[in-house]
């Protein structure tokens, strides 16, 4: 089941680190949960061909209660810590989190277009001006990216599927 995948994935990403399973939850997310929904956000199918009709079930059985748990399984996942203390950013798409970092709290925010268009922006609001690596997932498919911060062009090497900046953030700093 779609609930299924996507809590194993949470799992191995937790245990790992590797951007693999970030971009199968992804991938999931996107693919499989949305398009087992209705329209009317209530009913699910259980299997989502590409093409041809889906069956949603009314009645409440397993389709109808997994993609319900599958949903809540999405929010807490597009940010995270690391064990050495970064901030690791796992899913894109508009969202906002605040995390606990050892001088203070970590506001963050994401827009964009994504995933229909390739644009995504953070914006990083720390309590105090505070120094912690950020680490960005760049999704297995995308073949040209590029990071900004602060409107100007960074060059960060891609290490098994993340990009990791490491500065001193400050209040309104953008990637």
């Amino acid at each position: 089941s779609v609930l299924a995948w996507l809590q194993l994935n949470r799992e191995l990403l937790q245990l790992t680190g590797q951007a693999c399973y970030a971009d199968e939850i992804e991938r999931t997310a996107y693919n499989d949960l949305l398009g087992a929904a209705a329209p009317n956000g209530e009913d699910w199918c259980y299997y989502s061909f590409p093409n041809g009709p889906r069956v949603h079930t009314t009645y409440w059985r397993c389709c109808k209660s997994s993609g319900a748990m599958a949903w809540e399984e999405l929010p807490p996942l597009p940010y995270g810590l690391t064990d050495e203390g970064a901030v690791q950013v796992n899913l894109y798409g508009a969202s906002q989190a605040s995390l606990s970092l050892p001088g203070g709290k970590l506001q963050i925010a994401q827009q964009g277009g994504y995933p229909f268009q390739g644009n995504v922006e953070l914006q990083l609001t720390p309590e105090v001006p505070s120094s912690f690596a950020l680490r960005l997932r760049v999704p297995a498919w995308a073949k040209q990216w590029q990071l900004r911060v602060n409107g100007k062009a960074v060059d960060a090497a891609q290490v098994d599927g993340w990009n990791s900046l490491m500065r001193e953030w400050r209040v309104g700093d953008r990637v």
